[in-house]
This record gives structure tokens, C-alpha cells and sequence, in this order.
């Protein structure tokens, strides 16, 4: 993917996203603030039925407490005729006034006017005898007035009794709106007749034929079965009866409560679609009409509920129901308000400034394809340098003269590609060396292999003496030799040397050496050998190069030695195991003149003989610190009386000295031990 296609990709990504959760944040605090309104409006909502229900209640009380006042004793003491009962019934009416189809019955419980006289011979006043109350059931009494209503003719009364007339229709229809939604135009038909002054006759009759219908609806009502809710809360109002400032009996007025919670809830503002309703001790669900118990029960509140359910606030289908309990009556009332269509124009709202958004974030892209284009112009002539570079050509060079990062990358990629050609150049040169390398390597390991060739191939087999040889050698060609030869009498002649330097001037050294040995009698002269050979390598020009050698012959009891320029050699005696050094000082072959002498060692049985070269007490460690004469000979008097033993303590004492360090020279050890 193209630099330019990722600059767009990104500005579209670091501009979608953020606009995105700026407006998603935006909708979510928005509706956070809606769904807080909406509950505080309904809260205050449910505060106010709560209000209301206890201003209702209360006057109801106040209007009991009226009808208290009326001479309810002297009632009690009348035969309860017909035109008795209906003067209580006008009176108990004028009083409760509004609150009339609120009350269900009353009763009037008389105290008795005194203690009644104690018997002769009793000892203690009989009891009183309970006064019977006065009951006065109001739905009755209402549908009484009502039906009666209907015989009245108009045209009979005087003026007061029409306005009696209207006052007791409009309390029987009240009641009758109470039992059945179909009469509230009645209802409202009726309060119109009644708050209007010059009421005509024809009016009036109209009136009279509401209330005849109100009554028949009230009967049907009344027998009808699971008709109405009956609310499970306090629905008694007690008050006392006062006569002559005395109490004279008591008022137990039943009171309506689905009546009184129908009035309400009917009365309860409603300014955004407000549903009002309540719930009883019982879990059953109230409200002002059949209607909102419909819209109630569609988003999701069933007829019956557990008011625990509705404690606080829930969200029940796009509705906030915030509902509380009326401590006083035990109700809980609740509004339902609908957020739907909020919830609609916010959505909206959303999509169009997000739209809006992502409109000018295109049209800000349209510049930004071309600045992108701009921009990596210079980073494009990059990629194809890197390109003529990768492909070989180290003289490519970037023509770009910006100050900016590319400038910058441009800059750093001519330096590179410079680099590389010089880099180049001496690669060239180093692999020619290396091939050079290569070369001499080979052949140093062609000297390496024909140097050991030309040591023996087998250690020699003598019955009178055990003989163990090794070499270490080092990671150039060296020059140290050691070779063997038995003469007829049962002698064993021994040379080990090293030649001066590496490589293949002291593998000619070696073969130079090695033909002289061969050639020579094993039974001559050991000085003299050396003196012939130091005089035949040095008409043999060979510049520096010579040869350190040791020649030994053991036999008959005895060990000879001619050295020229070879460390001591070591002697273990096998009776007190004393260690001996014998140093015979001589130059190396081919170096310097010098004459050449033996040296005649006695030898026992058992007696153990070391031959070395210079690379065992000269090897260094990794601080450069040499092995030394004296380690050595402690080593050699460490290692034991086995030859082969001992050669292989040795190697080990060499590599735990030197350690990771690689040894610089040849390291040889020959070790005789006498039979």
C-alpha cells in the first residue's frame, strides 16, 4: 500500500473516530439529561396525587365532620318513615355537597344517655343496652334519588326545589360516572344545566331523563360481578357527634376509594402524555380510564403487580415509570411518561450532525489526496533510488535538495549508497586477500599433514624399554620433530628438536633433519652428528632458519646426550624418586659454530627419562604469564612412572594452563622408562 493511501487511510481514521465518539458522547449525555427531566417532572408528578389524595381525604373529613353537627340523636329517637328518611337524606346530601358520591355509607353509633338503675338486691348495675345505629348507605340513597328523579315533574316545583332538583341530579350522576365511563357527556351535560342560571324547563327535563337513565345504569352496575377493583387501604372516616357541646354519638363514614382515586387520577396534569396510575395493597393496577390501563399494560404493567417492582425509576418500553409510596394511605401512585418520540428526534439529530460531519471530512480529503501526493513526491524518488541501488547500481545517487525528513532520508540514502560503493570496492579487496588467505591456509595445512608425515608412524617395540611420544600442534605449521632408531647391539637412539619459526620453511627445516638422522650410523657419535648436521643445513642457505635438536641413546645401563639449544631433560630415579635435570648447552643447527659434547647418564631399572620441546615450559596462560621450567618439572614429577600416563598428565597440565588461550607453538614430549 502506497505512503499516500495510508496518509488518507489515517486522516480518515483520526477524524471518523473521534467525530464519532463526540457525537455518540453527545447522545448519550443528551439522553442522560432527557431521561433526568423526564424523572423529576414525573417525580414531582406522583408528589402532587400524593398531595392531592391527602387534600381530598382531608375533605372528606371536613364535610363528615358537617354532617356530624346534624341532630343524628333526635333521628335515632323518630320512626324512620318515608318522608323521615328522605329529610335525612337531603340533609346528610346538603352537607357532604361535593363530596356526597365519594361516601359509600354512613353510620351513626348513639352513646347512651346514662347508667340504667340497679336492681334491688343486685349488686352491681346491669350493663347498658347497645343503641342501634343509624345506617346510611349512600349508593343507595343516591340511586333513590335518582330514580325518584324520575317521577318529579318539572313544571310542579317552585324555583327552590328545581335547584334542589338539579343539585341531587348532579350527585347521582357523578356517582353513575364513577361506575360507567359511558356517562361522562351526561355527567358534563348535567353540570352544565346545573351552573346555568336561567335553566329553561325544557332543560330541566332533559335533566330529569339523564338522572332516570343514571339510576338504571346504577342498578345494572351494581349487579353486574367483578365489575369494579376494591382498594386494599383505610377506607373508614370517624368523627364525633356534638350536641349542646356535648358528645352524643359518633359518624363512621365508608368512603369510596376507587371513586375517590378515579377523581385523582382524572385530575392529574398530563403535559407530555402522562399516564397517572396507582397500585394497591394487593398489587392491583389503577387508573383513570380504560384506556391508559391499556397503554399501561402494552409496555409492560400487568393488572396485578408487586409494587417493589416499580420502586425508583425503571424503563419499561421507551417509557420512564417513576412511582412512590403514599405513606399515608399505603397506595403507591406512578406516572409513565413517553420518551419515544424525544428519543426519535435526538437519534435524528445525531445522525444528522454525524452526517453533516462525515460530509466535510470528504470534503476535506479532497485536499488531502493531493497534499499526500505532495508530500510523498520526494519519499517516491526514495523508494526508486533504493530500488536502482538494490538492483546493483551503487552510483545512484537521490536529486533532492528539501529540508524536510525526506530531504533528510534523501541526504542520509546518497550517504549510504556512497558507502556502499566504497564498502564495495574493499570487499573486493578484502576477498582477494581472502582468497590469498585461503591459499596460503591450504598450503600451511598441506605443510601441516606432510609434518606429520614425516613423524613415525609406530612407537618402537623394545624389550628393554617402554617408550610413549606425543605432539600438540599448534594452529600453524611448527616445526618440532621427534624420531627413533635400534641398532643391532639393542640400543634405542631418540631425536626430538624444533625448528626455528612456522610454516613451510620449518617443515623443509624438519625434512632436512629428519634425512640427516635417517642417514646417519645409529651406532656414531652423537656430538659428532650434531656438528656434521649444523654444518650441512648451514651450506644449505637457508637464511635464519635452524633447528633445536636432542639427540639421546640409551643402552647398556646408561643414557647419552648431545643437545643443541633443547630444554633440560628430566630423569626420575626409580629407587629414591629424585627428579634429575640435565642441561647440556649447545646452539641450534645451522645457527652459530660451536662444538658439540655428550653427556653419560646411568640408568637403573625402572628409571624414567623426558624428552620435551621449548612450547611445554614456554606456553603462556591468558595473562601471558609462561609456564616456566619449574612448573614443569613439578608437573613431570606429578605424572606418575607410566610413560603413556605421563604424556597424557602433561597434555592436561598444558590446556588447563593455557586455558581458552591457543598454544603460539608445537608442544612434543618423548618419555623412555628402563625395563
Amino acid at each position: 500500500m502506497k505512503i499516500r493511501t495510508q496518509i488518507a487511510l489515517a486522516f480518515l481514521f483520526l477524524a471518523i473516530v473521534p467525530m464519532a465518539a463526540i457525537v455518540l458522547y453527545s447522545y448519550v449525555s443528551s439522553l442522560d439529561t432527557l431521561r433526568e427531566a423526564a424523572e423529576a417532572e414525573a417525580e414531582s408528578l406522583t408528589a402532587d396525587m400524593e398531595a392531592r389524595m391527602g387534600e381530598v381525604r382531608a375533605s372528606i373529613r371536613r364535610r363528615v365532620e358537617r354532617v356530624g353537627a346534624l341532630p343524628f340523636r333526635t333521628w335515632a329517637q323518630v320512626n324512620e318513615s318515608d318522608a323521615e328518611r328522605e329529610a335525612i337524606y337531603d340533609s346528610v346530601v346538603a352537607e357532604l355537597g361535593e363530596a356526597a358520591p365519594l361516601v359509600e355509607r354512613f353510620e351513626f353509633f348513639p352513646e347512651h344517655a346514662g347508667p340504667p338503675p340497679v336492681l334491688p338486691g343486685a349488686r352491681e348495675a346491669p350493663p347498658a343496652p347497645p343503641s342501634a345505629p343509624i345506617v346510611i348507605d349512600m349508593t343507595a340513597m343516591l340511586k333513590s334519588v335518582a330514580q325518584g328523579l324520575e317521577k318529579l315533574d318539572p313544571e310542579s316545583l317552585p324555583d327552590d326545589a328545581k335547584k334542589e332538583l338539579i343539585e341531587q341530579a348532579r350527585l347521582g350522576l357523578e356517582f353513575v360516572h364513577g361506575k360507567a365511563q359511558q356517562f361522562n357527556q351526561a355527567a358534563a351535560r348535567v353540570i352544565e344545566i346545573r351552573t346555568d342560571p336561567e335553566a329553561t324547563e325544557a332543560e330541566l327535563e332533559e335533566l330529569s331523563m339523564l338522572a332516570g337513565a343514571a339510576a338504571a345504569a346504577a342498578a345494572a352496575e351494581n349487579d353486574a360481578p367483578g365489575t369494579s377493583y376494591r382498594l386494599s387501604f383505610n377506607r373508614e372516616v370517624e368523627v364525633p357527634v356534638y350536641e349542646d357541646g356535648a358528645v352524643v354519638g359518633a359518624i363512621r363514614a365508608q368512603v369510596k376509594n376507587e371513586e375517590l382515586l378515579r377523581r385523582v387520577l382524572e385530575r392529574t396534569r398530563r403535559q407530555s402524555g402522562e399516564i397517572p396510575f396507582a397500585i394497591d395493597g394487593d398489587g392491583l393496577l389503577h387508573a383513570a380510564s380504560d384506556q391508559d390501563r391499556e397503554a399501561l399494560t402494552g409496555i409492560g404493567l400487568e393488572d396485578r403487580i408487586d409494587p417493589g417492582v416499580l420502586a425508583g425509576r425503571r424503563v419499561f418500553d421507551g417509557w420512564i415509570v417513576v412511582a412512590g409510596v403514599d405513606e399515608a394511605s399505603g397506595l403507591t401512585f406512578g406516572i409513565a411518561r413517553p420518551m419515544q418520540e424525544s428519543l426519535s428526534e435526538m437519534r435524528t439529530t445525531a445522525a444528522r450532525n454525524f452526517g453533516f460531519g462525515t460530509g466535510l471530512i470528504g470534503l476535506a480529503l479532497l485536499g488531502v489526496v493531493p497534499l499526500s501526493r505532495r508530500m510523498t513526491h520526494g519519499l517516491h524518488l526514495v523508494t526508486e533510488g533504493a530500488e536502482r541501488l538494490a538492483s546493483g547500481d551503487l552510483a545512484t545517487r537521490v536529486p533532492l535538495r528539501s529540508r524536510s525528513e525526506i530531504g533528510q532520508l534523501a541526504r542520509a540514502f546518497n550517504d549510504m549508497a556512497e558507502d556502499l560503493e566504497e564498502n564495495q570496492k574493499r570487499l573486493l579487496a578484502s576477498e582477494r586477500l581472502q582468497a590469498e588467505f585461503d591459499r596460503k591456509s591450504e598450503e600451511l595445512e598441506e605443510a601441516r599433514r606432510f609434518q606429520l608425515s614425516l613423524l613415525p608412524k609406530t612407537l618402537p617395540d623394545h624389550p628393554a624399554f617402554e617408550v610413549a611420544a606425543v605432539m600438540k600442534t599448534a594452529t600453524e605449521v611448527g616445526g618440532d620433530y621427534y624420531d627413533f632408531r635400534t641398532t643391532a647391539g639393542g640400543s634405542l637412539t631418540v631425536a626430538i628438536g624444533d625448528a626455528t619459526g612456522h610454516g613451510a620453511k620449518a617443515g623443509t627445516m624438519v625434512t632436512v633433519v629428519k634425512s640427516l638422522f635417517s642417514g646417519y650410523p645409529p651406532e656414531g657419535d652423537l656430538a659428532m652428528f650434531q656438528a656434521n648436521a649444523a654444518a650441512a643445513i648451514k651450506r644449505m642457505e637457508l637464511g635464519r632458519m635452524s633447528m633445536a635438536l636432542t639427540v639421546a641413546r640409551l643402552g647398556d645401563g646408561k643414557l647419552i646426550l648431545s643437545a643443541a639449544g633443547m630444554p633440560p631433560a628430566f630423569v626420575r630415579r626409580a629407587a629414591t624418586g629424585a627428579i634429575e635435570e640435565i642441561a647440556i648447552q649447545g646452539m641450534p643447527l645451522g645457527s652459530l659454530d660451536f662444538a658439540y659434547r655428550e653427556h653419560t647418564v646411568a640408568l637403573d631399572s625402572g628409571d624414567l627419562v623426558l624428552l620435551m620441546s621449548d612450547g611445554f615450559p614456554e606456553l603462556p596462560n591468558r595473562d601471558g604469564d609462561v609456564l616456566g621450567y619449574e612448573r614443569a618439572r613439578e608437573c613431570f614429577a606429578e605424572g606418575g612412572t607410566d610413560p603413556q600416563g605421563l604424556v597424557r598428565h602433561l597434555l592436561t597440565a598444558a590446556d588447563r594452563w593455557a586455558g581458552a588461550t591457543a598454544p603460539a607453538d608445537d608442544i612434543t614430549f618423548v618419555a623412555i622408562r628402563v625395563r
